[in-house]
């Protein structure tokens, strides 16, 4: 370019010292920013600090709200936008403060400063806005939960104010859910336990707790026979003695129970049917009964079977004039015919009732015989003297 001499070299001189400062380019802006919250108080003000550096002058500072620009500061002028009048606020620095936090001031924020003849420069800031957690409660929905009826049951972490990290624990034990409902799929018995919803953020906790309660059942009842007579009184009881049939079944809330027995008889509600004094008459099949009123089931135990055996009798009375003996031996009642025999009565058996006549009374005086009974199931014996 040209250099015209006027009024002498200095001015020359001059002009070219003004072009040359109009061409030179600093290394650019820089835009620091010391610690400092991120996490603010729904209704305190937010502060965002920055410091800026730069070799000339500062043209303008932009901010934005996730991409959408809040505010624009030009030397003597400034723009805010609508939805920030009265709550937003610049310095000089370029640091701003938002009034009056809302949850939805919670965004990314950037800046941006551009100086005259230098290189931009942007920083980025992440901002949670946090109510205070209030009044934590676990809701339970639907209330009546029946396992294999109930296709989902929902819990819900219900707060009447405030926004925070979720978890859960079941029973105390950590869950692995961090959502603000937990949704279970054809929930069964072992879903039943206290769940806590436990909700945090940096200025506030609260918690809150519920019992889900499946109702299930009943299982298949199972019966168990007991007698103070008989060490086996599942294979049979023996006549006068005192029998319980003691019904069971998982099922919750706890069954109804009542009995059926095979002669048709009333019998008394409850899980232990007692039969005291047992006798042969009693003999037979019994049912237990269950009932469960959340869940509308009803089940029958499979058939349990009470045999009932007398006692093994003996009796001896004179026969034919008084010139013969007769021995008899019974063992009445039971499924199972019992065997009896006479041991000195070699080679002959009877079902439960065995008679024996004896005309020969040479050599029985003073003896003893002895009756023998006996099934799979049992044995005994009895002795008569003459």
């Amino acid at each position: 370019m040209p250099i015209v001499v006027g009024a002498g070299t200095g001015s020359a001189a001059f002009l070219w010292t003004l072009l040359l400062a109009g061409a030179c380019i600093a290394d650019g802006v820089t835009i620091t920013a010391p610690d400092q919250p991120v996490d603010f108080l729904a209704r305190d003000t937010i502060t965002i600090t920055i410091k800026v550096t730069t070799a000339s002058a500062v043209l303008s500072i932009l901010w934005t709200k996730d991409s959408r620009t809040i505010c624009l500061w030009r030397k003597n002028v400034t723009e805010i936008d609508s939805l920030y009048e009265n709550r937003l606020s610049i310095s000089e620095s370029g640091s701003i403060n938002i009034s009056n936090a809302l949850i939805t001031d919670s965004a990314t924020y950037m800046v941006r400063v551009d100086a005259m003849g230098e290189t931009a420069a942007q920083q980025e800031f992440t901002i949670h806005v946090h109510e205070k957690v209030e009044s934590v409660s676990v809701e339970i929905s639907p209330k009546l939960v029946v396992e294999f009826n109930s296709t989902q049951v929902d819990l819900n972490c219900v707060v009447s104010s405030g926004t925070g990290q979720v978890t859960w624990t079941k029973d105390g034990k950590a869950l692995s859910e961090s959502n603000r409902q937990i949704q279970i799929k054809n929930p069964r018995r072992t879903d039943f336990g206290t769940y806590s919803c436990n909700m945090t953020n940096p200025f506030s906790s609260g918690s809150g707790t519920n019992t889900l309660t499946v109702y299930y059942g009943p299982d298949i009842p199972s019966v168990i026979i007991t007698s103070d007579r008989d060490p086996t009184p599942s294979q049979y009881v023996r006549v006068n003695s005192s029998v319980n049939l003691t019904c069971s079944a998982e099922s919750k809330p706890p069954a109804t129970y009542s009995w059926i027995e095979n002669s048709g008889g009333a019998l008394p509600m409850g899980p232990i049917l007692t039969k005291p004094n047992i006798q042969l008459t009693q003999a037979g099949q019994y049912y237990c009964v269950v009932s469960n009123s959340k869940t509308n089931r009803m089940l029958s135990s499979r058939p349990t079977t009470l045999a009932v055996y007398g006692d093994l009798a003996c009796s001896l009375d004179a026969i034919s004039d008084n010139k013969a003996l007769r021995f008899r031996c019974s063992w009445p009642g039971g499924p199972i015919a019992v065997r009896l025999r006479f041991v000195e009565q070699l080679g002959t058996e009877a079902e439960s009732y065995l008679e024996w006549n004896v005309t020969a009374l040479a050599g029985f005086s003073g003896k003893t015989i002895t009756c023998v009974g006996s099934n799979p199931l049992f044995f005994s014996e009895l002795q008569h003297h003459t």
